[in-house]
């Protein structure tokens, strides 16, 4: 074996990122010199690494050129087929092992629902793909078997909201609602996405939920919230951080990546993406990173991911109250019973905020007995958080007049349904995307200016907009990686994707569905009246058949005739 020792002409380019309060990512390029000499093991052939030391020459045979740094003033620049090729262009990347993805089957973590033929298994991946012989993640995931003989050889990939929420904790539950329509002709897979539901390790943070459900029967002052909260958040991060958890690893474009190789390890040429809220984000992402294996999409609710959650939220809170105000004050039946409903809220909040109202609940899940104190923000949220179900619109009017005239017994349903979010999110997951993704693209200027624009809504939301314990400060100390600019870009794209929205979506209004079909050159864009948040998962008939007849041929428009069809909510009236 021969060595060379070249001189030090080549440049090693580390990316810099540094935030300040929230900040925007700035890419700051260092120069880090080689040292004097460079010892070179025989027999590399790596076309771009021979560019770069032309001069010198040498070569390698066969396989990548990866550089090892002896930590003794030297670097090594060794062989490895199994890594990917690099691009030297005067510098030199360190390349990155590929790790074939593996498969251990395994019995299903969750409730089987009556009548399903399931099997289950775990996706087995590195937690940080630029460390490929570092710590691995095991990735629970089903796939429903088709009631067809012969079922379409393109399954339907499911990915859940959140971004933390796991779809398979909510098995059986969600499969009548969202699934049993699609396994007429294909097989469903779920998967649990990085640091969510039976997926190890998940990303759950009890000091978060402990700290909910403590301050249910309390009425603190928006800044005493934000720093409980915000202690309980860091509590947690500290207890994964010291658990081995690279929280800088659990983001979109991770999830991506799993998804691509949950693809490959099961064998299929091609499947549909089918997302849901933040779904829709992953499955851009998707679209973006790995477009080959895709099929067909269907986005609903969409999330694009040049919009901001937390920049978009005031305003989209209040275009879906108006929504609601306003279609009830169109009715005939809802106005006549329920008049003034805008003015009756708003005083109601008011009154509450003054005299908060005291009932208890029993968790759904749990059955455990919970004191609560409901105050007007709070209200506000409940109602918001109520809103995101088509079903619960039609009760809501009634519920806020019988709330007004001193009767509580629907108080606890609504509450006992907002309780049940707070099982089904792995906080720590939660974070790590949003600050990544979505912090990484604010400042704290920008998230006050947001809620100063609607100041009715800032003591509902203002947990991360108090200056000293925003989620600016949070995400500061989360250390969640660096976020590429290409996160905060529009996805363009040329696979057929069907694009849902909900009239009364209160967190993805119409308008950011739109915008992410405008860079999707064959996509198709439906607006349904009288639904809400997950259209095609509301129950009605139209967006349902019509996802169908997508995915019958992803190439041909589907029929949306229904859509005219389709009438407003039927608001019901308490006797």
């Amino acid at each position: 074996m021969k060595k060379l020792i070249i001189a030090s002409t080549l440049i090693l380019l580390l990316l810099s990122f540094q935030m300040a309060g929230c900040g925007k990512p700035e890419d700051t390029a260092v120069s880090v010199p080689l040292a004097p000499d460079i010892t070179l093991h025989s027999g590399y052939s790596q076309d771009e690494l021979e560019q770069a030391v032309k001069s010198q020459g040498g070569g390698c045979d066969t396989g990548t050129a990866i550089i090892t740094d002896n930590e003794d003033g030297t670097y090594t620049v060794a062989c490895d087929e199994d890594v990917d090729s690099i691009t030297a262009t005067g510098s030199i990347n360190i390349a990155q092992k590929k790790v074939a993805p593996e498969i251990e089957w395994s019995p299903c973590q969750f409730e089987i629902p009556e009548g399903q033929t399931v099997k289950c298994g775990y996706l087995i991946v590195p937690e940080d793909r630029s460390q490929p012989d570092g710590t691995s993640i095991r990735l629970h995931f089903a796939i429903f078997k088709s009631k067809s003989n012969s079922p379409a050889p393109d399954p339907i990939v499911y990915l859940q909201g959140g971004p933390g929420s796991s779809a398979l904790k909510q098995m059986p539950q969600i499969m009548k609602s969202i699934f049993s329509p699609f396994l007429e002709s294909r097989d469903v897979i779920v998967l649990d996405q990085r640091g969510t539901g039976y997926s190890e390790p998940a990303l759950h943070c009890t000091e978060v939920t402990d700290y909910m459900y403590a301050s249910l029967d309390k009425v603190p002052s928006s800044e005493e919230d934000s720093r409980y909260s915000l202690e309980a958040r860091l509590q947690c991060r500290e207890r994964l951080v010291s658990d081995g958890i690279n929280l800088a690893a659990y983001n979109s474009a991770e999830s991506a990546a799993d998804l691509n190789d949950l693809r490959i390890a099961l064998g299929y040429e091609q499947w549909n993406l089918y997302g849901i809220s933040y779904g829709s984000r992953l499955a851009l992402t998707a679209m973006r990173d790995y477009p080959e294996g895709i099929r067909s999409v269907v986005l609903d609710a969409t999330f694009p991911l040049q919009n901001n959650v937390y920049i978009d939220q005031p305003a989209n809170m209040d275009r879906a109250f108006d929504v609601f105000f306003q279609s009830c004050a169109a009715d005939s039946n809802c106005n006549g019973v329920y008049p003034n409903l805008e003015k009756v809220f708003w005083e109601l909040v008011d009154q509450t905020n003054k005299s908060p109202i005291a009932f208890s609940v029993k968790h759904p899940q749990t059955g455990k007995t919970y004191d609560v104190l409901m105050y007007g923000d709070n209200l506000i949220h409940l109602i918001f958080i109520s809103m995101y179900s088509t079903g619960n619109i039609r009760f809501l009017p009634g519920i806020i007049y019988q709330i007004r005239d001193g009767k509580y017994e629907n108080l606890p349903i609504l509450m006992g349904a907002y309780l049940n979010t707070f099982e089904r999110i792995s906080y720590g997951m939660h974070y790590s995307v949003r600050c990544n993704e979505e912090v990484s693209f604010t400042t704290p200027e920008e998230l006050s200016k947001a809620i100063n624009s609607y100041p009715k809504f800032k003591g509902s939301i203002g947990s991360y907009t108090t200056p000293d314990y925003n989620i600016c400060v949070l995400c500061q100390k989360w250390n969640a990686g660096e976020a590429d600019p290409i996160e905060n870009e529009p996805v363009y794209s040329d696979i057929p994707a069907l694009v849902l929205a909900g009239e009364y979506d209160p967190i993805f209004s119409p308008s950011s569905s739109r915008l992410a079909a405008e860079t999707l050159t064959n996509s198709y864009y439906y607006e349904f009246p009288g639904v809400s948040h997950g259209a095609s998962a509301s129950g009605a008939e139209c967006p349902l058949n019509i996802v169908l007849d997508f995915l019958n041929d992803p190439t041909l428009e589907p029929d949306a005739s229904c859509v005219k069809e389709m009438g407003g909510v039927n608001f019901f009236i308490f006797f």
